[in-house]
């Protein structure tokens, strides 16, 4: 039976009170966010008033034993012994070491999602970006970066205390390579409150002034713009030597303890033997480059030789071996690692490498490069390089790069390389889903897309990888 007009009339008059009701609970709802959003600004600004007392009653506490330490006549210098010095034997040294004290990291901070910064932080009511903070000898830094740049763009915060540091900040380029922006800074911050340093920090900015604002004198829509960001990413290096207070180390010496035993020179010696090409046994035979070696040493530093040379073939006899999937530069770096230990020179060739990928062939880039290390320190059992090339790898990722990187991850068995893809693709999925390389290795491995499809959808890495096994 038909609804009467008197019923649809009292239908619709009801549904408007309805909406009214509606409106009014959704006008108190507004109301309530409102002061919701309100605490939460209320409890940041408590957070950080918060830390800042903290730090400034850790300053008074040691100021407080430094001056007891006066009273007591253990720390300062008493007038009466101001003029005395103590005087060294007469055959012998003496040493005074400044740097004892000192110590020296690199902390590479990046910001994905960089287009959405400034937007961000209009959404969370905050002036900057900040890190989490660093503990470097003792002292606490964080980094922060501001996009309006009202007082500087880029810096480090030191929290407070009686401290020397000095800073570099590097910036990353689309080629790999991270250059130098300003010139080295030397603080001496004796300051209980917290204070920013950096290449553009100034004091509050001043209409008509010509001040260079900005990382190399760009805005941040100028930056995004920039080949400092590449996969809306910007990528810095902060190079930090802090001292904290306190005297420098001071040795002397009688003359018959001036005889000096030289520290480990084991691994400049192995070096020098094989640069040398003294008493080698074994030809490598890279890009038509011969490289010699030194079986022992190879079989004592990778198992893989060890059972090559007793195994009775043809290389075992001629010590003659042939390496087709390697370039000769990379098979270098990975012998001198075996014959070094010395991981340092490995970072140095991988730099030197980045800073001439523009004139070199395609294929001998940094990441190319690592790749190479990276195949070959598991074809050859060598742990410690292939967990440093793991490491490195996943610091170069992007959405052009990810698959193929992924892809040897899985060939060389590198479980926290493979994880760091997988989370990368996880975060830039709408990107990467595109990709010619993305559907060639699906194509070729269909235990990646399985796995990719139960990580999208919340499983634990580990849990998915066991589903595949």
């Amino acid at each position: 039976m038909a609804v009467t007009a008197e019923g649809l009339r009292a239908e619709i008059e009801a549904t408007e009170q309805q909406v009214r009701e509606a409106e009014t609970r959704g006008q108190a709802l507004m109301s309530e966010s409102r002061e919701a959003e309100e605490r939460q600004q209320l409890r940041l600004e408590l957070a950080e008033q918060q830390k800042i007392l903290a730090a400034q009653e850790a300053v008074n506490i040691a100021e407080i034993e430094w001056r007891k330490g006066i009273d007591a006549d253990l720390l300062g210098r008493r007038p009466e012994e101001a003029p005395v010095r103590q005087l060294a034997p007469a055959c012998g040294s003496e040493n005074i070491n400044f740097r004892k004290l000192v110590t020296e990291c690199e902390f590479n901070w990046r910001i994905d999602g960089f287009l959405w910064v400034r937007s961000a932080l209009r959404q969370s009511r905050q002036d900057r970006l900040e890190s989490d903070q660093l503990l470097v000898g003792q002292e606490t830094f964080f980094f922060v970066y501001d996009p309006s740049g009202r007082t500087g763009s880029l810096a480090l915060v030191c929290t407070g205390g009686r401290v020397a540091f000095r800073y570099k900040v590097y910036v990353k380029a689309r080629s790999g390579a991270f250059v130098q922006w300003g010139k080295r800074g030397d603080v001496i911050h004796d300051d209980p409150s917290y204070r920013t340093y950096g290449p553009d920090v100034h004091a509050v900015h001043v209409e008509g002034s010509d001040a260079a604002v900005g990382i190399f004198g760009l805005t941040h829509e100028e930056l995004l713009e920039s080949e400092w960001v590449e996969d809306d990413a910007l990528t810095a290096k902060f190079a930090l030597e802090v001292r904290p207070h306190g005297p420098p180390d001071t040795v002397r010496q009688s003359l018959c303890q001036v005889l000096e035993v030289q520290e480990n020179t084991l691994s400049c010696d192995m070096q020098a033997l094989w640069e040398s090409g003294r008493c080698c046994d074994v030809e490598f035979h890279v890009q038509e480059e011969v490289i010699h070696a030194h079986s022992q040493i190879l079989c004592a530093r990778a198992t893989y030789f060890g059972t090559l040379f007793r195994s009775g073939l043809q290389e075992s006899i001629s010590r003659v071996i042939f390496i087709q999937d390697c370039s000769a530069v990379a098979f270098r770096t990975f012998l001198h690692f075996l014959y070094s230990d010395d991981m340092a020179k490995v970072q140095a060739t991988l730099f030197e490498v980045s800073l001439h990928a523009a004139d070199s062939p395609e294929g001998s880039s940094r990441v190319a490069m690592t790749q190479q290390l990276l195949a070959v320190s598991h074809k050859y059992g060598v742990t410690k390089l292939q967990l440093f090339c793991e490491l490195q790898l996943c610091k170069e990722l992007t959405v052009s790069g990810v698959c193929s990187i992924l892809a040897q991850a899985r060939l060389c068995e590198a479980k926290r390389l493979e994880t760091a893809c997988l989370f990368y693709i996880k975060d830039h999925v709408a990107e990467v889903v595109m990709l010619q390389d993305f559907k060639d290795l699906l194509r070729e491995c269909d235990a990646v897309g399985v796995k990719l499809s139960l990580f999208l959808g919340g499983v634990p890495y580990e849990r998915a990888d066991a589903v595949i096994e």
